[in-house]
């Protein structure tokens, strides 16, 4: 008796082969503001604010691939995150219906990998533009920070479920330019020296 194996069956197997090929997972990438930038935030307590922040599709599901693993990360969730908490160091909490508010938004972002990496490592590159917009006693000031930099990221050598791991202390020092520029910015508007 003969065997005949079915297409579906080779279909089938090609598809799980190629799904354990490639393992993408989401990139943990905290959304505290560390401590030694917290420690340099003024409060301005005697100020009511509200906050807003608009998030940009281009900044969501940002990918990193080496080949057989991928990363995935959501800068609009990390930005959002480290601008939320830092409205909530610097006026004490946020009050939606102050007549005071700051408004950040992510304009444009770009994001590419260098897949040729060196070793297991390699260069993640990216340019963000965010706009902020601080409205005080009716009065309406406006600021663009606009940054590029190369974030590192590595390849785990795991041969069954390699992963990448992006360099935190770089992807932490170009999001506290954000966030240290809209800190400045809140304080020469609100009078804090």
């Amino acid at each position: 008796m003969r065997r005949v194996i079915h297409p579906l069956v080779i279909l089938i197997g090609a598809v799980l082969l190629t799904s354990a090929c490639t393992n993408t997972e989401a990139l943990r990438i905290s959304d505290n503001l560390r401590s030694e930038t917290q420690m340099r935030i003024s409060s301005v307590e005697d100020f009511s604010t509200s906050f807003q922040f608009s998030p940009n599709s281009a900044a969501e599901q940002i990918e990193i691939s080496t080949g057989p693993a991928a990363g995935v990360y959501s800068m609009n969730e990390i930005l959002e995150g480290r601008m939320t908490q830092l409205m909530r160091s610097k006026f004490g909490s946020v009050d939606q219906s102050s007549d005071n508010s700051v408004s950040v938004s992510i304009e444009s972002f770009e994001a590419q990998t260098n897949n040729e990496i060196m070793g297991n490592e390699g260069v993640h590159q990216v340019d963000m533009e965010v706009s902020i917009e601080v409205i005080r006693d009716e009065e309406t000031f406006n600021r663009t920070i606009e940054r590029s930099a190369e974030i590192g990221f590595s390849q785990t050598d795991e041969t069954m479920s390699p992963s990448v791991e992006i360099d935190e202390d770089d992807m932490n020092e170009f999001i506290s330019q954000f966030v240290v520029g809209t800190d400045s910015f809140i304080d020469s508007n609100f009078g804090v020296d």
